[in-house]
């Protein structure tokens, strides 16, 4: 899966640099940061991955083609022969929301430095988090297509507000896919991470379909369910996901308490072993993975109770 990236002109830590698409041959402009991410060529419109920066190469780098990457996550870039061009949708009048008064969300860090697998228990934490960022409503952004980019978050500005990346810094309101995708950020969680595309393209759209369904009957199978989603439909994805992975989460605690071999402890194990008794690497096994497993509960646990006395 493709991340979108930070993607904001006159940044003095990232300099600018240009690939050309294989296509049409337009020279198209990117931060450093965007490299693998997907964006659609601004005159042609193939879909392409930018490809890796290298200072010191003598040649442009030329994208790839890519047509089989999940369509979410478009890096935000510019075509470089017309500096000036800006969709004429991507500022919205001031006067549609206001920002004052709506709590912030707490400081938080995933759990881990490097997410490879999303699982039910990482999924969890996302979407609680993305609620929790978009559940006043002025701080929510409807999910809808704004010429080559999709909304995942605004920022304001003198004029209103402005189209951003969901990981930019000002960024205040946030479509209900910008929330989840600055989470799994938060989360640290890898762009090859294992089940990232179900997550993003198969879960949280079935999740969507589903809410419709229960408001005002199906929707056409080439229809975009997020695109129709209201404020509170798009907090009752949000609740109904976390509801699936609560259970996977208890599913998943009782398959390991099944794994265990019965009648072994850790203090059973060190007291034969010290005996000098037989210690099979099964029974070895077993028994870390349990004491393991309970530890990261518990430490979850306190992070909870400690996140939630800190908002």
């Amino acid at each position: 899966m493709l991340n979108a990236a930070n993607h904001w002109k006159g940044s003095e830590t990232m300099p600018s640099f240009k690939f050309s698409c294989p296509d049409c041959d337009t020279h198209i402009e990117a931060e450093p940061s965007s490299v693998g991410c997907l964006v659609e060529c601004p005159k042609c419109s193939e879909e392409l991955v930018i490809p890796a920066y290298n200072p010191s190469a003598m040649s442009m780098p030329v994208a790839k083609r890519s047509k089989h990457f999940p369509g979410h996550e478009h890096a935000e870039v510019a075509d470089s022969s017309d500096q000036t061009q800006t969709p004429s949708s991507s500022v919205i009048a001031a006067s549609d929301a206001t920002l004052e008064d709506i709590p912030a969300v707490p400081e938080h860090e995933g759990k881990v430095a490097h997410v490879g697998v999303l699982t039910p228990a990482v999924k969890l934490d996302v979407v609680r988090w993305a609620f929790r960022r978009i559940e006043n409503p002025a701080a929510w952004l409807p999910h809808e297509r704004k010429g080559h980019h999709f909304t995942y978050a605004q920022r304001r500005t003198d004029q209103g507000f402005e189209l951003v990346s969901y990981d930019h810094p000002e960024a205040r309101k946030y479509s209900l896919l910008g929330a989840v995708l600055l989470e799994l950020k938060i989360q640290h969680a890898s762009l090859a991470a294992e089940g990232r595309e179900m997550f993003l393209d198969h879960e949280i759209v079935d999740a969507a379909r589903k809410v419709l369904a229960e408001a005002s009957g199906e929707i056409g199978e080439g229809e975009d369910p997020l695109s129709k989603l209201d404020h509170t439909q798009s907090l009752a994805v949000l609740r109904k996901l976390e509801g699936e992975y609560l259970v996977a989460c208890e599913h998943l605690d009782d398959m390991v308490e099944s794994a265990r071999l019965p009648g072994v402890t850790l203090t059973e194990l060190i007291q034969r072993a010290e005996k000098g008794g037989l210690v099979t690497s099964n029974e070895v096994l077993s028994v870390l993975y349990h004491e393991v497993h309970l530890l990261n509960r518990r430490v979850e646990e306190l992070e909870d109770v400690i996140k939630t006395r800190l908002s």
